[in-house]
């Protein structure tokens, strides 16, 4: 017999969808960041909203619309995937102290 824990919101209590190489779950339905090590916490990861695949294609042909590099071929553009990927990142705060100096400089006439 197997038995499967079925790992729920902290938040919410819902059910979350996971994989073993998640280290932090968003709920789907509350939107609570579930962290499986505590050394991740709201606290002290920020999460940035995903787009959707419709939003990414809409950006790209947007930024391809007005890049002078690439008015040769844009009409020869293809878009086959759209494909995304984790990219694990650490965040920290520095504080730092010391004196600034700046002078302002004003041109008066013609």
């Amino acid at each position: 017999m197997v038995i499967i824990e079925v790992l729920r919101c902290e938040h919410c209590g819902a059910p979350l969808d996971v994989t073993p190489e998640d280290i932090i779950v968003v709920c789907h339905y509350c939107g609570y960041p579930n962290a499986y090590d505590k050394v991740f916490t709201e606290k002290n990861v920020f999460f940035v909203e995903s787009l959707p695949k419709k939003e990414i294609l809409r950006l790209f042909w947007e930024r391809v619309k007005k890049d002078p590099d690439y008015s040769g071929i844009r009409g020869k553009i293809k878009v086959i995937k759209v494909e995304g990927v984790y990219v694990p990142f650490w965040f920290g705060i520095v504080k730092g102290q010391g004196q600034m100096r700046y002078v302002v400089y004003e041109k008066k006439g013609s």
